[in-house]
């Protein structure tokens, strides 16, 4: 930004806060708040720093929520490390904390973010104990709320294990990498930002594998982080999954989009079939090793369409960890999800039906009413119930899972806008025009946070909530809103 237009800046937003109606505003700290945020990606740190500072006086004025309180104090926190003010940044970050802890519980997921970010202050300061001490305490509420399994969990191993390893405690280190990368390995998704998580695991537990003079170990780990690399700059392989879709009327443009994010959970490969079939057969010497492996091949034959192979796999897999980990371990009900996915994704709700109600059990023996896997597991039961004309059943379950997700996961996350979409789309149906337009409202807001204002799933729910508006002649905000889903899709910015 040159001189001039710096000066400009400085000047609208001064004459903004100068204005009689700006101050009278009852939301005034949300201004504030934004106009703070601007200020800052401007570049103009001292200007944002004071507008953040006006923004949390307000807040605290006008404001009883510990959520809203809570992210004024992180947002200026976060500018004062920028401007390398990291004894008051810590007195912020702590502060914050009380506040949530004290309206939500020490183990709510509310509290992650400010512990992770106060957690970052320690490490730049040199004090990895008491880093050490809120990772862990993040390790714990992750593994309560979303599961042992879950990428979130591994992305706390993470960094448990990179500051355990720049604290120069390599032994300590080295199984908190490789927890994380069991994680992501199982669970990472060739159509989405997880691999680039992996990568940064795989290069960071390759520098410890170097300080510990295992240089072939190493060495291979950053060939893996190398191929991966190659794999975020390649099309996902779902556009015939999206056609499929596309011509089923009873989806929604959000269920078809679900679609096309990819089915399987697992690492996508991008190698010939012959060549993944062949190193799983090779690397592999007994069933336990293998069921990794298979995972991963099911998961490719998954989203090339190839259904009966793939489902298969997925049955093999099933029987492999029901022996070894017990019919009702947490990881059989894993498996259990991926064949539901599968044969819904081959409308074969009645087959779903059973199986995602066993893993629903096993979810809530082992973690629970309010975990994340759960959640998702009722929404997808919900959505089967949905195709299978069980309207009562699906709204009362969709409901449910709403609940847990704001309650345990908040309103921003993917899994209650999925939700959220679910219920709108099954108001369409049902001809309950009011109730689906509420809903979209809800659902459209729970995207853009969850997923960020560009992504295509904010156009799937534009397109929705646009045929709503349609049905109510409002005919003008549904064109609007058709053409956000049309730049958005374009690639152009909104």
């Amino acid at each position: 930004m040159n001189r001039l237009l710096k000066v400009a800046f400085v000047f609208l937003v001064s004459a903004l806060l100068a204005s009689p109606t700006f101050a009278a505003t009852e939301g005034s700290w949300r201004q504030l708040y934004k106009a703070a945020e601007t200020a800052r990606d401007a570049g103009q740190l001292p200007v944002s720093e004071d507008l953040y500072r006006q923004a949390l006086a307000a807040c605290e004025k006008s404001s009883d929520s510990a959520q809203e309180k809570s992210k004024c104090l992180n947002a200026l926190a976060a500018v004062l490390c920028l401007e390398n003010k990291t004894e008051e940044a810590e007195t912020l970050y702590k502060r914050s904390l009380g506040i949530l802890e004290a309206a939500n519980g020490s183990s709510s997921p509310v509290l992650v973010q400010t512990m992770l970010d106060l957690g970052s202050i320690y490490e730049a300061e040199g004090n990895h104990p008491q880093a050490m001490v809120l990772y862990k305490r993040v390790l714990g509420i992750d593994q309560v709320a979303f599961g042992p399994y879950h990428l979130e969990t591994g992305k706390t191993l993470h960094k448990i294990a990179k500051s355990s390893h720049n604290a120069g405690k390599l032994t300590d280190a080295e199984p908190y990498y490789k927890k994380a990368m069991s994680i992501f390995e199982k669970q990472a998704d060739n159509n989405n930002p997880n691999i680039a998580d992996l990568v940064a695991l795989l290069q960071d537990y390759s520098r410890l594998l170097s300080q510990t003079s295992r240089k072939s170990e190493a060495k291979d780990m950053e060939s893996k982080a190398a191929a991966l690399k190659d794999q975020l700059h390649k099309p996902a392989s779902s556009a015939q999954a999206a056609s499929g879709a596309a011509g089923n009327q009873s989806q929604s443009a959000w269920q078809v989009q679900v679609l096309t994010k990819g089915s399987g959970s697992g690492l996508a490969q991008t190698n010939e079939d012959r060549e993944v079939a062949g190193r799983a057969t090779e690397s592999t010497t007994d069933a336990n090793k293998l069921a990794p492996v298979l995972s991963t091949l099911a998961d490719v034959y998954f989203q090339q369409q190839r259904y009966s192979t793939a489902e298969s796999l997925y049955k093999t897999i099933l029987a492999i960890d029901e022996k070894t980990l017990g019919a009702d371990h947490p990881g059989v009900a894993f498996d259990l999800l991926n064949l539901a996915q599968l044969y819904v994704s081959e409308q074969r709700y009645q087959e779903a039906e059973p199986i995602l109600k066993r893993a629903l059990a096993i979810y809530e023996s082992n973690y629970g009413s309010d975990n994340l896997l759960l959640v998702r597991t009722k929404g997808l039961l919900g959505s089967v119930y949905e195709h299978e004309g069980k309207t009562e059943q699906a709204q009362a379950l969709y409901k449910t899972a709403l609940d847990a997700g704001q309650k345990s996961l908040g309103p921003n996350n993917l899994e209650t806008a999925k939700i959220l979409n679910n219920m709108a789309y099954l108001c369409y149906r049902q001809e309950k025009y009011e109730d689906a337009e509420t809903y979209y409202k809800w659902a459209l807001a729970s995207t853009e946070g969850a997923v960020g204002p560009g992504d295509p799933l904010v156009a799937a729910c534009l397109q929705d909530y646009a045929k709503v508006l349609r049905k109510l002649d409002r005919v003008a905000e549904a064109e609007n809103m058709e053409d956000q889903a049309k730049t958005i899709l374009s690639g152009k910015q909104i």
